[in-house]
């Protein structure tokens, strides 16, 4: 059998996993009225900012966004949201161009663990080594998968693009052009980009200059004004701390979600036969270990600033195979690993039940709901009402409903999250933190014509601040919500 047929044969089970979570991924976008979590919202709301108002991309450099809600998260709008623009043009709804955002994106991260396999394989000398590598690959995905779907499901979809890409990014570290342009594909999301850079650091570094000119060279080619947009976030961060919208960009706590996930120390087993070929290439190989220095650096800042140490750590598995060296002592190393991991893995059936289970903890918003805010929307522009807040996670979806009927939308987050000065949405916070502390609404005159409270959905995960906030309010108003959507006129509220 010629190697090119064996190599296809044996992708067949890889190519059968990325299509079974690609599924996964159709059947959710169909099923639910938009993408799961918080963060979909803002992509939406960005979007329709970007097409209303095109320099709000410059903002915090040379112009300034409609929607302060929008400037305040820094890396919102990005190039994504530019090139989306068109898609909401033909659609005229926020909420459907951004189920079309996740499912195109969620069904390519499916299939990242197959381009892998088909580049790393691409240069390998026999057979033999392309079938460890196909059960390699399969036996990591269901670790890595098992991992991202929590990030998939909690809506933060460029972050988790970016992260998909390491593994790509490494492949090619020996050409600092192309390495640099992948991973200037990672600004989409300032905690992945974050990462990767601190994941490449010991690498580049150790290259010297005229590597470093290069991989910069192309990074800032594809990054440009997005990266000097980053830069001024970090100088923000450490002169005045850090802003309300980048606590960790996930206001829900992912470890309450219900879905069932494997013992983190069953992760951390299935890990240590590649722990061990890491040891033994990092002996051998200056640019392995150079690599994965850096991913210990990486893993460490993730545990440090976004608890995403755990959930992040697996990627590490695709990267062993472009690392190992093909001596025959560290490819028998590599047989046994392989052969021991995928065992491992597929022996523990709880590491692949959660890939294909559905969800209910993080939906926010139904079709039903959806029609309610529509018709709220056109009720309010009739009104004349221009500026309106909501509760963050209990209505976020109904930011960018209203923003395409000229309301300007904001999102209330609970005063004690903090917001330093330096935030847009510093201001509405004081405002909201003088109202909850007076015990009436009126502070809130200043920013707000009406405040919109919606109660959770029953069996919903949500931050216990912002459950607080909106049990406070509700105290303040007298008003116990069971279902639908209460809108206040702050003026009257007193």
């Amino acid at each position: 059998m010629r190697p090119v047929i064996a190599r296809l044969l044996l992708l067949l089970p890889l190519l059968s996993f990325s299509t079974a979570f690609g599924v996964r991924v159709w059947i959710q976008s169909m099923e639910y009225a938009a993408p799961t979590g918080d963060d979909p919202a803002f992509h939406a709301l960005a979007v329709v900012e970007t097409a209303r108002n095109p320099n709000c991309i410059l903002a915090h450099l040379f112009s300034r966004c409609t929607n302060p809600q929008v400037e305040a998260t820094w890396q919102y709008p990005n190039i994504i949201h530019v090139l989306l623009v068109p898609v909401y043009s033909l659609t005229q709804d926020p909420i459907l161009t951004v189920k079309i955002l996740y499912t195109i994106t969620g069904l390519f991260i499916a299939f990242i663990p197959v381009v892998v396999y088909i580049i790393v394989t691409r240069n390998l000398r026999g057979v033999s080594s392309a079938a460890l590598s196909s059960a390699w690959y399969l036996a990591s995905s269901f670790l890595v998968f098992n991992n991202i779907v929590y990030t998939y499901v909690e809506g933060s979809i460029f972050e988790l693009l970016g992260m998909m890409l390491l593994p790509l990014i490494v492949y090619y570290i020996n050409r600092p052009f192309i390495a640099g342009l992948l991973t200037g594909l990672t600004i989409i999301s300032y905690a992945a980009t974050t990462l990767v850079l601190i994941a490449l650091a010991p690498y580049i570094i150790a290259q010297g200059l005229k590597y470093l000119v290069k991989f910069a060279t192309s990074y800032l080619l594809l990054t440009n004004i997005f990266f000097i947009k980053y830069l001024l976030l970090i100088i923000t961060l450490i002169t005045h701390g850090i802003s309300s919208s980048l606590v960790g960009s996930r206001l829900a706590p992912i470890e309450a979600l219900q879905l069932q996930h494997p013992n983190k120390a069953l992760v951390l087993l299935a890990l240590l036969p590649s722990i061990t070929l890491a040891a033994v290439c990092a002996i051998r190989s200056r640019k392995a270990l150079l690599i994965f220095t850096g991913y210990a650096l990486f893993v460490l800042t993730a545990a440090v600033m976004w608890d995403r140490a755990l959930r992040y750590t697996p990627l590490f598995l695709y990267m062993v195979p472009i690392l190992y060296q093909r001596e025959e002592r560290v490819e028998r190393i590599f047989a046994v690993a392989a052969l021991g991991l995928a065992a491992f893995v597929l022996y523990n059936a709880q590491f692949y039940a959660v890939l294909f289970q559905p969800t209910q903890d993080l939906i926010r918003l139904d079709r039903n709901t959806a029609e309610l805010y529509g018709e709220l929307a056109e009720r309010l522009a009739a009104q004349n009402i221009t500026r309106a807040a909501t509760i963050c996670q209990l209505s976020s979806y109904l930011l960018p409903i209203l923003q395409t009927r000229g309301i300007t939308a904001y999102c209330l987050v609970n005063p004690a999250v903090g917001v330093p000065p330096t935030d847009p949405l510093h201001g509405p916070t004081q405002a909201l933190e003088e109202a909850l502390r007076r015990g009436d609404l009126t502070p809130l005159s200043t920013y707000f014509d009406v405040l919109i409270i919606e109660p959770p959905r029953r069996g919903a995960v949500y931050n216990p601040l912002q459950i607080a906030l909106y049990r406070n309010l509700t105290q303040i108003l007298k008003i116990e919500p069971r279902s639908g959507v209460y809108v206040v006129w702050i003026a009257k509220s007193t």
